[in-house]
């Protein structure tokens, strides 16, 4: 019935928790399944996929000759969902784990709404607490509401057809894809655009860890730059729209909403904290893409929004950057003044043989 798709990588620790979790709820069961790929980890995963697998007859796993870390090439997310042979493929990551009732509540909804085609089984950070199932005729329509993010961007809140998700996986190497961040999200829009699809307004998934943790961080920020691939979002969308006829050109602003806000205001954030961070100029073309976001909003009061944003945090950057400069000059002229000051201050202060004395 469905399989728990899980790539991994370096993770032997939290992989264990995250199968406990599933394990858990799966024993006794018929026709569920968990399928792990391994990207050539070099911690104690491989030997722990081989003992999960002599005591759980569901558990399968493949272990990947190369470690693969370019988007375009198929990985341990592709090869996770390729094993996979069930009506229903759940994909899943490493660091998560399946909260208590989570399967059973996923199995209820999929097996009483049997027309769906996609289930967004909420992270419990990001549950709203309704306890509600949000149904859609399409899954646009459930991003148009809920945010194409937000909706299918959370590999562990995933339920999708195998089928569907099988054949969506074959476009997860379109460069226009993968070059940014959210490549599942991109392909799985394609693919189910125009089918029935639902929001689970339940607690079914957990995080083992409430912030980001150091390796983390580097996996996103240093091997995978994240925060370079977030500009990216837009040439993914705007390949959707070019391969899938029923998403429109111009969709409404709550289709790019991102955690409580949208896409391009998340643009401005991450503007403001690499500033803020690197001191140095925010190249023109990055202003450009983020303005790129006005031809695809449909709503014309958030278009003018979006530009004046722009414009404003353009003249904020350089004014910042004018400052700067006259600082640095102001430093390179008054240098000797300055820092003979300091040397008159540091002199007073330490030890010295040269005696001091007083003038009326």
């Amino acid at each position: 019935m469905l399989t728990f798709a899980i790539p991994t990588y370096n993770r032997a620790e939290k992989l264990k928790v995250c199968l406990d979790s599933i394990c858990e709820q799966i024993q006794g069961r018929e026709g569920f399944f968990i399928t792990v790929c391994n990207n050539k980890s070099t911690d104690s995963t491989a030997l722990l996929l081989q003992e999960y697998s002599r005591k759980y007859s569901f558990l399968s796993f493949k272990n990947l000759d190369d470690h693969i870390i370019k988007q375009n090439e198929k990985g341990s997310w592709f090869h996770s969902v390729d094993m996979a042979n069930s009506s229903w493929i759940w994909t899943f990551g490493d660091d998560d784990v399946l909260l208590e009732n989570g399967l059973q509540k996923v199995v209820n909804t999929i097996e009483t709404h049997s027309d769906l085609k996609f289930l967004h089984g909420a992270q419990a950070p990001r549950c709203m607490g309704t306890g509600k199932l949000y149904k859609a005729d399409s899954l646009l329509k459930l991003c148009q509401q809920f945010g194409w993010i937000d909706t299918c961007s959370f590999i562990s809140s995933n339920i999708v057809k195998g089928d569907d998700l099988k054949q969506a996986y074959i476009n997860y190497a379109n460069p226009e894809y993968n070059k940014g961040v959210f490549a599942q999200a991109a392909v799985i829009l394609e693919q189910l655009a125009s089918s029935p699809a639902a929001l689970l307004d339940y607690p079914v998934v957990g995080l083992q860890d409430e912030e980001m943790t150091e390796d983390t961080k580097k996996r996103w920020f240093q091997e995978e730059d994240h925060a370079t691939r977030y500009f990216y979002t837009l040439d993914a969308i705007k390949e959707i729209i070019k391969r899938q006829p029923v998403i429109p050109n111009k969709l409404p602003a709550s289709f790019f909403r991102y955690h409580g806000y949208h896409l391009w205001e998340r643009h401005f954030n991450d503007l403001l904290a690499h500033y803020d961070h690197i001191q140095t100029s925010v190249h023109p073309d990055t202003f450009e893409i983020i303005k790129g976001y006005v031809e695809l909003v449909a709503e014309p009061a958030i278009r003018k929004s979006i530009l004046a944003a722009v414009i404003n945090l353009q003249d904020v950057i350089a004014t910042l950057e004018t400052a700067k400069s006259r600082l640095d000059v102001f430093k390179k002229v008054n240098g000797a003044i300055i820092y003979g000051w300091e040397n008159i201050e540091m002199g007073r202060m330490s030890k010295s043989s040269v005696e001091e004395i007083s003038v009326d």
